[in-house]
């Protein structure tokens, strides 16, 4: 056997046991609250209430669950179907198949592909933009039909996540060095003003559609701004903020830690930023040794990274989302290792043993990250469906069981631990995430008084 093959096959066979590791040994399922959104979404479309999500995850799962027969189901064999798309075509049409594996055996791979999150089909119209640019600009194949392409990628990435807006700012500040860089090429410039103005008319059409139906461009009158009250919390909140920023080289992980003890925190966050700034600057390294390559599509992807997580970074600051973690870095991840991948294509194989072992290490330290402390997901998926069967009118969901324990961890060549309460091992989160991707119209109840005890699903139930 060709040892290439060889080391396809065991990043293959990597994959899917962390794909389906992830989930089924997680306690919750992969599932979160966003999910649970998406889930209601689905079971409301077409008629939407809100765009604080955009509508392409939800039309995805209502597709899937015609299928399937419950959002959860539907969510992983959606998961599943965008990866098995990306290394079929990237296998066919013979496009950095091994670094396309490798790609996935990173945090953008196996940090996010159990989970049902809408960044797997986000990044899957992301790979095929990227494969599109790539075969646009190393063949000069500057036609209309890429520009279409593009632009319907870009456009399609934006209905799934309102990020997409990001991508398209990246591309728009690459079309404008690469138009002054390039000015003896006629055929390329015509080619740049055409795809950015293709992709700007679609993405203004559609936040126009958005705006008149919803009252808003992105959801914000319901997303609000961020929960800041004094000058110590913003310096905190744009700290924490940077650090998710700064970890996009890291392959392994994204680590924000929230809730752990103030001196524990601040030793944990140094020593984190430590490696995060060392991956930073070994990419940065990377790059600038390929300086005689940066021309073209490389410079896309650059304005790519950079664009992505430098707004990223100033929409955190104005809208009342969650601190920058894995989910909403790793589009600015995902271009960066393409991007090396890309630039370092004829050394991969002569390296190839170094990086399957990097790989595998990366996929090894995400899956024990997703289950922290496995425990079988169907057993609490087959107790909840036997108690939603029992109660079929039950409308709401309460959280009535006490706070599930610390966990401890030991800093290595420290003498130090530190505690962390993680909300995935907490057992209301494991019960609504139960109840509610099976009956997505569940909501959770504060107050019983005056609700008959067979409307009411309680976390306690699934002990």
């Amino acid at each position: 056997m060709d040892p290439m093959k060889g080391k396809e096959f065991l990043l293959l066979a990597c994959l899917l046991l962390v794909f389906l590791c992830g989930f089924l040994l997680r306690a919750d399922g992969g599932i979160n609250l966003d999910a649970l959104m998406y889930a209601r979404m689905a079971e409301d479309f077409p008629a939407l209430k809100s765009n604080v999500f955009p509508f392409g995850q939800a039309l995805a799962l209502r597709i899937f669950k015609t299928f399937c027969g419950d959002y959860f189901i539907a969510s992983k064999c959606l998961n599943f179907f965008c990866m098995l798309a990306v290394l079929v075509f990237s296998f066919r049409k013979k496009f950095f198949f091994f670094g396309t594996l490798l790609l996935f055996s990173l945090k953008t791979g196996t940090g996010l592909w159990s989970m049902s999150y809408s960044e797997p089909l986000f990044l899957t119209f992301f790979w095929f933009w990227l494969y599109v640019g790539f075969q646009t600009f190393q063949n000069q194949s500057f036609s209309s039909m890429n520009a279409v392409l593009l632009s319907l990628l870009l456009l399609c990435m934006t209905f799934v996540r309102h990020t997409g807006v990001f991508i398209w700012a990246g591309w728009m500040a690459a079309l404008v060095w690469l138009y002054f860089l390039n000015s003896h090429n006629s055929g390329l410039r015509k080619f740049l003003i055409k795809s950015g103005t293709l992709s700007s008319a679609l993405l203004l059409a559609y936040l126009i559609c958005d705006y008149l139906i919803f009252g808003s461009l992105f959801g914000e009158q319901e997303r609000g701004n961020p929960d800041i009250r004094n000058r110590a919390e913003f310096w905190n909140h744009l700290m924490l903020n940077a650090k998710g920023c700064l970890s996009l080289a890291n392959p392994f992980f994204t680590f924000v830690f929230q809730h752990a003890a103030p001196g524990e925190k601040t030793l944990l966050q140094l020593l984190i930023l430590f490696l995060d700034l060392v991956f930073l600057s070994s990419a940065v390294y990377l790059i600038i040794k390929k300086k005689n390559e940066l021309h073209g599509f490389p410079i896309v992807l650059i304005c790519l990274t950079s664009g992505y997580a430098l707004l990223l970074f100033l929409s955190s600051l104005q809208a009342g989302i969650e601190i920058i973690n894995l989910r909403l870095i790793s589009p600015a991840s995902f271009a960066l290792f393409f991007g090396l991948i890309v630039l370092y294509r004829t050394e991969i194989q002569r390296f190839s043993k170094s990086l399957l072992v990097f790989s595998l290490l990366a996929a090894a330290i995400n899956l024990a990250i997703l289950l922290k402390s496995p425990f079988p997901y169907p057993l609490i998926r087959e107790k909840a469906m036997t108690l939603l069967k029992a109660r079929p009118h039950a409308r709401y969901m309460l959280t009535d069981c006490s706070a599930g324990a610390a966990s401890v961890y030991k800093i290595p060549f420290l003498n130090s631990e530190f505690r962390y309460r993680h909300a995935n091992l907490d057992p209301n989160h494991i019960a609504l995430m139960a109840y509610g991707i099976l009956r997505p119209e569940l909501s959770i109840l504060k107050d019983t008084s005056g609700i008959g005890r067979s409307e009411i699903l309680r976390a306690s139930e699934l002990q």
